[in-house]
């Protein structure tokens, strides 16, 4: 992991803005750089600047928000639970099928009831990928 300062929130700054880009390889680019960045390890500011990407109005920076986090978000965290939970209800079924996945990986063991609470709209989609 690089060293907390002032370069290295520029460098995560300016990775976290090509999870936007129209291009899929450099959204791909942009996930592989923010690991890179924080080690494997669950950076915070990482996390929350790919967390931040969950509400974009672009389905394909939704998409590569969460992949980065599926990689970097540590289990139990709250404020990630949330986001990605939102995407449960988003209009592209890859988005939604992501987010299925990364909280799959985000619930602790013993949080059974919430997280059957937030997968429950999941179980009346009609597409066999999300539910």
């Amino acid at each position: 992991a690089q060293q907390p300062g002032p370069q290295r929130s520029a460098v995560v700054v300016a990775a976290s803005r090509r999870l936007e880009h129209p291009e899929w390889a450099v959204r791909r680019a942009a996930v592989d750089a923010l690991v890179r960045i924080a080690g494997g390890e669950g950076d915070e500011s990482i996390v929350a600047a790919a967390c931040a990407r969950l509400a974009s109005s672009n389905w394909q920076t939704r998409q590569a928000a969460s992949e980065a986090l599926a990689l970097l978000a540590p289990k139990g965290d709250l404020c990630v639970i949330s986001g990605v939970s939102a995407l449960l209800r988003d209009q592209d079924k890859g988005v939604q099928q992501s987010a299925l996945e990364l909280l799959g990986r985000l619930w602790r063991t013993g949080e059974g009831e919430i997280a059957a609470a937030t997968f429950r709209p999941c179980m009346e989609e009609n597409d066999p990928g999300i539910r």
